[in-house]
């Protein structure tokens, strides 16, 4: 009776599936196609029925719990909002430190029954889930959600070719219930203000949808609001040759070009035609219709008197009748489809189109590769991540039986409804399937904490191991501007070296190239740089020009130690040349020793590449110290206070106030009108310290005042230089820190939030909003982004702190070259004081040490009886060489053979640093690694796909591992609709054009009480077997909960 009943459903899915190494199964999934919008969803239940159902391993058992994450059965794009790594940035920006948070994994609680009368009936499943229980969140509202689920027919496979079909008959329904008394609300419209007047009150069926497969059709209708998308459609053929055809209709909201004002969404219907012979897929404009959910006129029609919950779908649209937003109230479109036709079609949709489906002709972008030992069994790293679970408090009023969370070396993701009910008394299990008993017995708490601290390690590769990898090169220094341009870039003087007038560039890109010959004369040396792409940033960003023939700069290794370098009597400064790696996200400064050893990765020769990994407050030593960006506990909080005084006017003010304008009228409309500018808050840092230029260091003028030669007279000023950077700080300056009990202080102030502070940044259930505009001052000309918190870098202990030291390699007042450089500012005793450079804070020091003071606190999972958080193992390193020539190197294009990959394994399924490129998957266009403004159109696919078995090698031990994707996703490229004619050899594509959206007869309301179809309400904990507790996990099932009698 335990029998098989996996029903997939993924239409225009591309799926393959291989064998081990061999049995985990490799899935690419189409994106952006609006017909998938509809089958996401399908394919979304399906996939929650069969890590809820299995193989039916609990059938007739009773009834059972299930933990699923969204994440499991989630099909989103994943390079959608990638605009970071595509957009282009001065190199000063890049290297800007990005925040790292705990992995936001929400799990949810399904209760299960699945049953079968005998070997002949249909196995049944139902389910019940309290989602999102107790939540505030807009974007999260809780619902009660009822799943009906049946097959009496499974599909055909190559294990099941007997009393099955190609689709399976199944019948799978849902309805959704509105909770908002979990949230301490009456109506939903208290969570969503714009469900104002919907009655969307508790307990309330406010949306459906229904599954139907009939041997070789799939009937789909979906009344659940503006998401969803109906789809109707039927297959012929033998797999892999079959022809899908059919009707799909989904909601879309549109300019009205001839009214100007966006509205939405109507219901759009195409009809489509996939044929797998011939790989392609064809959709056709079929009807639009106006929608109507709720009327604005008493007796109007509402969409929830309709026993179904559909929308009132008509051929025109009145705006004044037909939707309750005012500002349409002045569209009348009689006829919605001939309007379409005329006025969106030409410009915003399409009448028909094509796509090719042929496996090598999309666009593919892996985002999931599994890890394997040379065996074939999966690596993972040895303390991993785990899933947790905790009850709330008796008598806490929470109307949730569980709480579940997700804990890494980043810390616990805590959702924002389970924090009430959350104190570091709490007791926490791991609630993963694959734990031990022991690990199972086991109890912690969390402890919550402003702080983050990250440890940070330097481990040095060669020159020669960047090679062809995107280098980006800031060279505006007026102090090298002449032996730049003897370099052959043009000056800040808009001068070449021949005094010709070129136009200057701050940035050039370009790569290094290991085998540069013959431009030094000396074909014994080789090595060099080739920069062919010049960077214009302006207030709207960043562009590249290419360069090309002479314009291209080009020069070897020698090239730059012999130009870019100052004799100053016996010493020689040779410039650094600092850079940014577009291909690995790293910043490095390349000295001359490496330049004279490119092929050495020793700490004399290497470059300098920093390990990043988070530790716990109690494990940082004892003392360090700090030299920039020094936070002071009491100056924190007042910058805060005064932070969150602006957020509240600025929320009570929105038409007079926002963080950019601190005073103004129509602030939130297109007339607004800044009158007055809002400034940043005051610094939470040392004034002291810091490589800026100090208050106090300029004359009474502001000017900063140089004495070169010391005699006593002015040389040279630099009007208005507080804030501008200048190195060298003063031992005296330095700010000392203690770590005591898991606490950071700065002498007896401990850096946290008061309770105050506290209070009000835990009262904001949506911070990163109420905060998104905050800045602080800090000590220079631009000041940071306070809204998620604060940050300071360079902690180290003693003995790294004389690495920071300055150079001691001048000479002014004797005759050796041992005092520091001239530093304006600095009266003739600190000229003379231990001082200390961020240079060499940066270049010199092995191991330091970040703060990050978070304005949301940060949890740790503790054991209970233990004091430290528990460890988890931090990524490791893999290096992927990507063959020059042969056959394997056909597998990448062209300019990444060659190439050295440092990647990031964070466990078994997370890899991660293939570089990738944007796309503009609308016309399959590869954009390149850059785009100045970012389309919604627009995604950052990877520059390749790792084939199969494909060798990594961590970095540390030298062991190798292969690798495997997993899970990718695919974008179609455009087909003319005339080549596919031609192929079919007709003048017209043969859609079904009697095709329809099923009835919306065909749904059934399962979670209202009073319906015929209803399935019960929720069970008991006291119901489920396994005493309540979860009989599977992501689709793990335990095997314990089965009854083996039946």
């Amino acid at each position: 009776m335990k029998r098989v009943i996996s029903a997939i459903l993924i239409l225009l899915s591309l799926q393959l599936t291989a064998a081990a190494f061999e049995d985990d199964e490799y899935n690419f999934y189409v994106q952006d196609q609006d017909l998938n919008s509809g089958m996401a969803y399908i394919n979304g239940f399906v996939c929650r029925i069969r890590n809820a159902v299995g193989l039916g391993q609990f059938v007739n058992d009773g009834k059972y719990l299930v933990n699923m994450s969204n994440d499991l059965c989630s099909f989103s794009p994943q390079g959608q909002d990638d605009k970071n790594k595509a957009e282009l940035k001065n190199s000063t920006e890049s290297e800007t430190s990005t925040q790292a948070t705990p992995k936001e994994v929400k799990f949810n609680e399904y209760i299960v029954e699945v049953t079968r009368e005998s070997n002949t009936a249909p196995l049944k499943a139902k389910k019940w889930l309290k989602l999102d229980e107790g939540s505030k969140d807009p974007s999260a509202i809780p619902l009660d959600v009822y799943y009906d689920f049946s097959i009496s027919k499974l599909p055909c496979s190559t294990t099941i070719t007997t009393n099955c079909s190609k689709f399976g008959n199944t019948e799978f329904y849902y309805a959704f219930t509105a909770n908002p008394q979990s949230a301490g609300f009456n109506d939903m419209a208290s969570i969503v203000p714009n469900w104002t007047g919907y009655g969307m009150t508790q307990g309330k069926t406010i949306g459906m949808g229904g599954i139907i497969t009939t041997d070789n059709s799939i009937q789909y209708i979906a009344n659940q609001g503006g998401s969803g998308a109906s789809v109707s459609l039927t297959s012929t053929g033998d797999p892999g040759s079959e022809i899908i055809k059919g009707i799909y209709e989904f909601n879309k909201g549109v300019l009205l070009p001839t009214y100007g004002i966006g509205y939405g969404p109507f219901a759009l219907r195409r009809f489509f035609y996939t044929d797998y012979q011939n790989d392609f897929h064809c959709e056709k404009f079929a009807d639009v219709k106006g929608q109507t959910y709720k009327s604005p006129q008493a007796g109007g029609y509402d969409f929830m008197d309709n026993p179904k919950r559909g929308p009132l779908l008509k051929d025109s649209f009145v705006g004044a009748t037909d939707s309750t937003n005012p500002a349409v109230a002045g569209v009348n479109i009689p006829n919605v489809k001939d309007y379409w036709e005329a006025n969106i079609i030409p410009t915003y949709d399409f009448a028909e189109r094509c796509f090719s489906i042929k496996k090598s002709e999309v666009i593919k972008n892996v985002y999931r590769y599994g890890v394997y030992t040379l065996a074939g069994d999966r690596f993972d790293l040895e303390n991993r991540p785990f899933s947790i679970k905790a009850t709330p408090p008796e008598g806490s009023g929470a109307t949730f039986d569980q709480m579940y969370s997700y804990a890494n070396e980043h810390g616990v993701y805590l959702e924002e409804r389970f924090r009430p009910y959350v104190n570091e008394s709490t007791i926490w299990k791991n609630n993963d399937w694959t734990a031990s008993d022991a690990e199972k017995a086991k109890n912690y708490n969390l402890k919550s904490n402003y702080l983050r601290a990250e440890k940070r390690t330097v481990s040095y590769i060669a020159l020669e191991d960047t090679h062809k990898q995107q280098i980006q090169l800031g060279h505006s220094d007026a102090f090298w501007n002449d032996e730049f341009k003897n370099l052959g870039f043009c000056g800040t003087d808009n001068l070449t070296a021949a005094a010709a007038v070129c136009t200057h560039y701050s940035e050039h890109l370009g790569y290094y190239d290991k085998d540069l010959n013959g431009l030094d004369a000396d074909n014994n040396t080789k090595g060099g740089f080739v920069f062919n792409k010049a960077i214009n940033c302006g207030n709207t960003g960043c562009n590249t020009i290419d360069l090309t023939g002479a314009d291209i700069i080009q020069f070897e290794n020698t090239q730059w130690i012999s130009t870019m370098s100052k004799t100053y009597g016996t010493y020689v400064d040779t410039r650094q040349m600092h850079l940014w790696n577009r291909d690995t996200a790293t910043g490095s400064s390349i000295k001359k020793e490496t330049l004279e050893n490119p092929s050495s990765s020793s700490v004399a020769n290497g470059i300098r590449l920093t390990k990043h990994e988070f530790v716990s407050i109690s494990d940082l030593p004892a003392t360090l110290y700090c030299i920039e960006r020094c936070m002071v506990p009491s100056q924190v909080n007042s910058t805060y206070t005064q932070l969150l005084t602006e957020a509240a006017n600025i929320k009570a003010n929105p038409t007079t106030q926002t963080w950019e304008c601190a005073a103004g009228t129509n602030l939130n409309s297109f007339a607004a009108n800044c009158t007055t500018p809002r400034s940043p808050a005051p610094s939470p840092f040392d004034a002291d310290s810091g490589p800026y230029i100090k208050a106090d260091e300029v004359n009474g003028s502001g000017e900063l005042e140089f004495d070169f030669d010391n005699n006593g007279s002015v040389d040279y000023t630099w009007p208005n230089a507080v804030g501008s950077h200048m190195d060298g700080i003063l031992d005296s300056d330095k700010v000392t820190y203690t770590v005591s009990g898991g606490k950071f202080y700065l002498g007896s102030d401990e850096l946290t939030f008061d309770s105050t502070n506290t209070a009000a940044l835990n009262a904001q259930t949506n911070l990163n909003s109420y905060l998104s505009g905050a800045k602080v001052e800090n000590g220079s000309q631009w000041p940071d982004h306070a809204g998620w918190g604060l940050w300071m870098d360079g902690l180290v202990t003693a003995t790294e702190l004389a690495n920071a030291e300055c150079d001691k390699t001048f000479n002014y007042t004797g005759t050796n070259n041992d005092e520091y450089q001239y530093r304006a500012g600095f009266n003739p005793t600190q000229q003379a004081e231990l001082r200390y450079c961020t240079d060499k804070l940066r270049n010199n020091v092995n191991t330091s040490y970040s703060i990050r003071l978070e304005a949301r606190p940060r949890y740790e999972l503790v054991e209970v009886g233990q004091t430290s958080p528990v460890s988890f193992s931090s990524s490791k390193t893999m290096i992927l060489d990507i063959p020059s020539s042969g056959t394997a190197a056909n597998n990448y294009p062209e300019g990444e053979r060659g190439k050295r990959y440092r990647l990031h394994f964070n466990g078994f399924d997370q890899l991660h640093g293939i570089p990738g490129d944007v796309w503009n998957i609308s016309n399959g266009t590869n954009l390149g690694q850059f785009v100045s403004n970012w389309g919604t159109n627009f995604r950052y696919i990877s520059r390749f796909v790792l084939p199969n078995g494909t060798l990594i090698t961590d970095a540390d031990t030298g062991t190798q591992y292969k690798v495997k994707a997993l899970n990718g996703e695919a974008y179609l490229l455009g087909k003319s609709v005339d080549d596919v004619k031609a192929t079919l050899g007709v003048t017209d594509i043969p859609y079904d054009l009697t095709a329809t959206i099923a009835s919306e007869d065909m749904l059934k309301n399962i979670s209202d009480s009073t319906s015929p179809d209803y399935i019960g309400a929720f069970p008991a904990k006291s119901e489920l077997i396994n005493n309540g507790e979860a009989c599977a996990v992501e689709g793990e099932f335990d095997l314990s909960c089965q009854n083996t009698s039946n």
